[in-house]
């Protein structure tokens, strides 16, 4: 059975995509979209020899060699553009995630759908995308053993609006059931960030990021209470 979080990534990819699953693992992602007729092929590609036998492994027990290619790659790397036209990529950080994308800017002018799947840095990729011209046209979360996973999916848009501040951090999610867990797990870490940026020794040297800090932190607990009202 497929984790919930893989589940809740698959049900954005368009059907009959050519889709790349960056960060593969045991290629449990790309068996699905073929086996559930939503992909017409998978490149399932992992930077780590490891993973890569296993999903060669798994894909030849399904017997899904003809759809599904397992290529070692640096993210984008290896694939040419043309070969796919959705990308995934879950299970890491926004920094990796922009850096792949930087590097496969000319994957990605072939492609129509982007979704990722960031363990940290949602409020980045907020941001990048627009600033790249793609536009986010839907955000979900999903609770997966206690842990809260965010889940954005991208499509190109040449006049993508950069987002406000809580925007950023708050994204298309506010009408979520799980929203309430989302915004009170922000309003820790930022709490954790202004007391950690407060024990600072030089104080003007930090000035900046406690006073944004500082203003983002009362945006959000506004929203809570706006939220818990409604």
């Amino acid at each position: 059975m497929l984790k919930k979080r893989l589940l809740s990534i698959a049900k954005y990819v368009p059907k009959d995509s050519k889709v790349a699953d960056i960060g593969c693992d045991h290629a449990y992602l790309a068996i699905y979209l073929v086996k559930n007729d939503i992909a017409k092929t998978v490149i399932a590609s992992d930077i780590v020899a490891g993973p890569l036998e296993a999903a060669k492994k798994n894909v030849v027990r399904t017997n899904m060699q003809d759809k599904i290619c397992v290529r070692q790659s640096d993210g984008l790397k290896n694939i040419v553009p043309g070969e796919v036209d959705c990308v995934v990529m879950a299970g890491m950080g926004a920094g990796t995630i922009m850096e792949i994308l930087d590097k496969g800017s000319e994957v990605l002018k072939q492609c129509h759908t982007v979704i990722v799947q960031p363990m940290i840095g949602s409020e980045m990729l907020r941001e990048y995308f627009p600033s790249k011209g793609w536009r986010i046209v839907q955000e979900d979360l999903c609770l997966e053993n206690n842990k809260l996973y965010e889940i954005i999916v991208a499509k190109p848009e040449v006049q993508a609006t950069l987002p406000s501040l809580l925007g950023k951090y708050i994204g298309m999610l506010t009408e979520h059931e799980l929203f309430q867990m989302y915004l009170e797990n922000l309003i820790r870490t930022q709490e954790s960030m202004l007391k950690a940026l407060n024990l600072a020794k030089d104080k003007q040297s930090v000035a900046d990021k406690v006073a944004y800090t500082e203003m983002l932190l009362l945006m959000l607990r506004k929203e809570s209470e706006k939220h818990n009202e409604s």
